[in-house]
């Protein structure tokens, strides 16, 4: 069986020999700029609720998700690239995916062309830069994930070919505190975005199966859980019934599957948070401590 590694590269195409042909300065992001592109965009800021994508981008009933999406809180640094013309997308994805693997960045999702979903959606649903918009059978999608002592570190690349011939990468560096500092408390913040329809979803979500691995591997830990529900104000006292039943559900839900895998009661406590901002969703909040 090839690694995802393997599934990742193609033939050796010229432009990778550039890596070592062409002397250029590390970027902050610790990578060699892809040779003679520009910078269409720089980020360096700190992110609440960042999209960590590890599926393709699809529509439901009018909603864009991914079946497997993590939203954490950290430090994000991007780099947009428009390349020379000339080159294509899939060339930017392989310059900077065979740094990725040079620095031994483990490999947890990659897809190309119509395998990733629409390109529409990655443009302006997940990174929210329209100029990543282009031909979806032109696009490549790749994330890897180190774990270093302070921090764990989540590699995401993204190019694509435009309508107009123009060829854009995007190299996204998203940090995460291994240990968020809060007084004599260390803790480990953890999101589910959307909530699960069942106990065998929930067991299978990427996001709970970090925070149970955890739990295991530390027996002081202790986990700490919000649900968070969204009120519309309109919807009156019915509107409200209808969330804290679903909160009840979820509650119920949560701790029938913590205790199925062994976590004990006396190891977690389940809150619940409601607000009427229309820019909140529905989401559990993970929180780790010792």
């Amino acid at each position: 069986m090839r690694s995802l590694w393997q599934a990742c590269k193609t033939p050796v195409k010229a432009v990778l020999l550039l890596i070592v042909a062409v002397p250029a300065t590390v970027t902050a992001l610790d990578f060699q700029p892809y040779p003679a592109a520009s910078v269409n965009l720089r980020v360096d800021e700190h992110r609440s609720n960042h999209p960590i994508v590890s599926s393709p981008m699809k529509k439901v009933n009018g909603v864009v998700l991914a079946d497997e999406m993590q939203r954490l809180d950290g430090t994000l640094t991007r780099r947009v690239y428009q390349l020379p013309a000339g080159h294509e997308s899939e060339d930017g994805y392989q310059f900077f995916l065979q740094q990725l693997k040079a620095q031994n960045v483990q490999p947890l999702f990659s897809c190309n062309s119509f395998g990733c979903g629409d390109s529409n959606f990655w443009a302006n649903d997940i990174f929210r830069v329209s100029s990543l918009y282009g031909m979806s059978r032109q696009q490549h999608y790749f994330l890897g994930k180190k774990v270093r002592p302070e921090d764990v570190v989540y590699y995401t690349v993204y190019s694509v070919k435009r309508g107009n011939r123009r060829v854009y990468t995007l190299v996204d560096e998203f940090s995460v505190a291994a240990k968020v500092q809060g007084g004599d408390t260390a803790a480990m913040a953890y999101y589910i975005d959307r909530l699960p329809v069942s106990a065998e979803q929930l067991s299978r979500n990427d996001t709970y199966r970090e925070v149970l691995s955890a739990l295991r591997s530390n027996d002081l830990r202790q986990l700490l859980i919000n649900i968070e529900l969204p009120v519309v104000l309109e919807e009156g006292v019915k509107g409200a019934d209808s969330q804290v039943a679903i909160q009840q559900r979820q509650e119920s839900m949560l701790q029938q599957q913590l205790k199925a895998d062994g976590v004990s009661s006396d190891r977690f406590r389940i809150l619940s948070s409601f607000s009427t901002s229309s820019s909140r969703q529905a989401g559990i909040r993970l929180l780790l401590t010792e």
